[in-house]
């Protein structure tokens, strides 16, 4: 509550009914080589291309070299598909939506930084309250959207100043009733980098909760709650508000919710722009790059502490840019992947593109010394000696997209695994699951005047 009794949070918890198969929950993590908002939307487009049935004819001209009776590898259904904070220009998603609207394609869960409309590199990524609104009335004009899903969002724009700058994420699908389902989210955070003397780039921080509760038409399966963020909200960064932090808020202001739906929180899907930390000796050799401090921060912090208490069995979705701006400097990034508070029990970094850097937290004695009693809780490697300790005394690990395999001749790189059991239906007793079944894809420039579009092609030792 704040000093005038009234909540200090707005809600926006959102329920959709969806067809899930079974308990695997299928992701994809779209990676571009660098932040160059005029290449954004073809990404976007050419990403989500990839899950549509392809025509015989483009398997023939993409894959010349591939018997015909066996098609080209290609991503199965997804349960969510992320691509990067400020990512996606808000008339390419209307656009999107249309489209899918018109023919109700099945799909998964998606989940994307906005931009306001324009390719500009220079142009901010913020949105005026008013252009917030003419986004939601533009949305409600979609065929099949279910405008009831933008109500709490627009009551929440409604109390904002028309020239107040936002940054916003959607979530989206198509349920399981042949409806399209959207979630408008503020960032509630607000970074270093939006601050600014300047007002159209100055981020004002939000107070609305959003979440979606998947409830499974297969009632044997359970509920699965998404939580989407963007970036520095899940950081302890100083706030405008104190304490204005969305994962300890779910727990501490769950009075602002009308009603109980879920208690738990089993994914935090957030899109990022985030520099990582890379020794000083390299340029981007990510054997030597690892998600930085804050966020290895904010893993424990969910896992382990009672102001997050509903997100101690929650898994992380992280989607970030392989280079930072601004130009020509561009800061090293990348690291794109998940991170599971459960013990390592099998190997999830075999494959040559899964970063190794303090990967798996546990209690481990010191380099220097293995006395039992001197053991502490810190991170280490995730290379083999390392999952051999994880597996012992491991609590979390990280399986992220390592940047030096990240080719450099292309526009982006989509990483998919399986999270084999999120870690609420995870069975500790058996050992089994964790991370399972990767697979990768590069996004090339199209040589095609027909079509310039970019095309994502399977990455030949995935």
């Amino acid at each position: 509550m704040d000093n005038a009794g009234k909540p200090r949070f707005k809600p926006n918890w959102l329920t959709w009914p969806v067809a899930r198969e079974g308990r695997p929950f299928r992701v994809y993590v779209v990676e571009p080589r660098e932040y160059s908002p005029k290449d954004h939307a073809s990404i976007f487009l050419a990403a989500v291309e990839l899950f549509l049935s392809p025509q015989p004819e483009k398997l023939r001209r993409d894959f010349p070299d591939q018997r015909y009776d066996r098609p080209p590898p290609r991503p199965e259904f997804f349960d969510l598909l992320t691509f990067p904070e400020a990512f996606l220009p808000s008339d390419t998603l209307l656009d999107f939506l249309s489209f899918v609207g018109n023919r109700l394609i099945p799909l998964g869960c998606l989940h994307a930084g906005l931009r306001p409309p324009g390719q500009a590199a220079d142009g901010t990524h913020l949105f005026t309250a008013w252009e917030l609104g003419q986004l939601v009335e533009a949305m409600k004009r979609v065929p099949t959207l279910h405008g009831e899903d933008l109500q709490q969002f627009s009551a929440w724009r409604e109390e904002q100043g028309p020239d107040d700058r936002f940054n916003v994420g959607c979530l989206f699908t198509v349920d399981a009733e042949q409806r399209l389902r959207v979630c408008l989210h503020p960032k509630l955070v607000r970074s270093r980098f939006e601050e600014s003397p300047f007002r159209d780039k100055h981020m004002k921080e939000a107070n609305l909760l959003s979440l979606v509760t998947l409830k499974p038409t297969d009632k044997k399966l359970s509920h699965i709650t998404i939580q989407p963020l963007i970036c520095s909200d899940v950081l302890k960064l100083d706030t405008d508000n104190p304490n204005n932090h969305p994962l300890e808020a779910i727990t501490e202001h769950r009075s602002c919710f009308p009603e109980v739906m879920s208690d738990h929180v089993d994914v935090v899907s957030v899109v990022t722009c985030s520099p990582n930390k890379v020794q000083p000796s390299t340029s981007i050799a990510s054997h030597r790059a690892e998600w930085h401090q804050e966020f290895r921060k904010c893993f424990e912090r969910a896992a382990s502490e009672d102001q997050c208490l509903r997100h101690h069995q929650a898994a992380f979705v992280l989607t970030n840019f392989g280079l930072m701006p601004p130009s020509p400097t561009k800061a090293p990034g990348g690291l794109s992947g998940v991170f599971l508070p459960l013990p390592v029990y099998s190997a999830p970094y075999d494959a040559p593109w899964v970063s190794k850097r303090k990967a798996i937290y546990g209690r481990f004695p010191p380099d220097d010394d293995e006395k039992e009693e001197l053991e502490e809780e810190r991170w280490i490697r995730g290379d083999a000696e390392g999952q051999k300790q994880g597996g012992k005394s491991g609590l979390g690990y990280i399986v992220s997209l390592d940047p030096s395999v990240c080719r450099h001749d292309a526009l982006a790189t989509m990483f998919g695994f399986t999270v084999h059991r999120l870690p609420r239906d995870a069975n500790r007793w058996k050992k089994k699951g964790g991370v399972l079944d990767f697979s990768l894809y590069d996004a090339f420039a199209s040589k095609d005047a027909e079509e310039p579009r970019p095309q994502f092609k399977p990455r030949a030792d995935s």
